[in-house]
């Protein structure tokens, strides 16, 4: 059972995590009828400012195509004005889920560090990074 549709197509299922931006949800896109997930964006994020940082990192990862990037399927403003992005549902458990069962071991730390620096790499190849760090 959907909790809530978004667009008049994707059924919200499950919450998946909150984060400084908004909630991810699991759901099903009743149009492709395919697993996926959508980001909302949170309602006190809903100024202009907000609303332009949201659709950057969308348009930013949408442009993307890595393994270790999630692809972006859907932008967009459902019928109440909340904005959402759609993208592949990766299945898995979430790091700090992994983490409570105590500490990994050091193969797959290192083995997961090195595929998030290959999908940083992969990414700062498409935008400008600055950094505040000394020279």
């Amino acid at each position: 059972m959907a909790l809530r549709v978004i667009a008049g197509r994707y059924e919200l299922k499950r919450l998946l995590g909150r984060g400084g931006m908004g909630e991810v949800w699991a759901a099903r896109d009743g149009v492709m009828e395919r697993s996926v997930a959508v980001k909302l964006l949170q309602p006190h994020l809903g100024t202009a400012e907000g609303e332009e940082l949201f659709f950057r990192e969308a348009r930013t990862a949408g442009a993307l195509s890595h393994p270790g990037i999630v692809t972006v399927h859907d932008l967009g403003r459902d019928g109440d004005g909340t904005l959402y992005l759609v993208m592949e549902n990766v299945p898995g458990r979430n790091l700090g889920v992994v983490l409570k069962d105590g500490l990994a071991p050091v193969a797959d730390v290192l083995a997961w560090t090195a595929q998030a620096a290959d999908a940083l790499h992969a990414a700062s190849g498409s935008c400008t990074v600055t950094s505040s760090l000394p020279t």
